[in-house]
């Protein structure tokens, strides 16, 4: 009856389809991350390290800076994360070119080699880099108690 030529066209669908429950999933939690200011509501994740050690990780403040920068106070947001508005975004576009492949069922570049790779040794660099913001987070000297999450006046 076809079926070996619908097969590829429905899985197709059904990755859109999952792609869309998906689209739909994120948006509700983004409405919730917009409208609930994460210090007030227990539902929030907290981070592990931090309670367990009073230490900074790179990702403390994460949340709340997602809710500073819904809400459109960059400043706050820088406040919580200085990271954020670097990090998010690339995190993002990663994820959204990852899915569109998946549901295309194809790679981001299918058949041929990219013609540009990151080195070796970016991983290492960026490794490197978290480690040196997570320490600096945590020295408790100005101007480094800056990079702590906290509020602004």
């Amino acid at each position: 009856m076809g079926t070996d030529l619908t097969r590829p066209h429905r899985r197709r669908l059904v990755r859109f389809g999952l792609l869309a429950g998906v689209a739909l999933l994120v948006a509700g939690v983004l409405f919730v991350v917009a409208n609930h200011h994460p210090n007030s509501y227990p539902f929030f994740p907290k981070c592990q390290l931090n309670a367990l050690t009073g230490l900074h990780c790179p990702g403390c403040g994460l949340t709340r800076s997602v809710h500073a920068l819904l809400n459109g106070n960059v400043s706050q947001a820088l406040a919580y994360n200085v990271l954020s508005p670097i990090v998010l975004p690339l995190i993002l576009l990663s994820v959204t070119r990852s899915l569109w492949a998946w549901a295309w069922g194809t790679e981001s570049r299918p058949e041929r080699e990219p013609r540009w790779r990151w080195p070796a040794w970016f991983p290492f660099l960026i490794m490197a880099l978290l480690i040196a913001y997570s320490v600096a987070r945590n020295i408790p000297y100005h101007p480094f108690t800056l990079l702590a999450p906290h509020e602004l006046q």
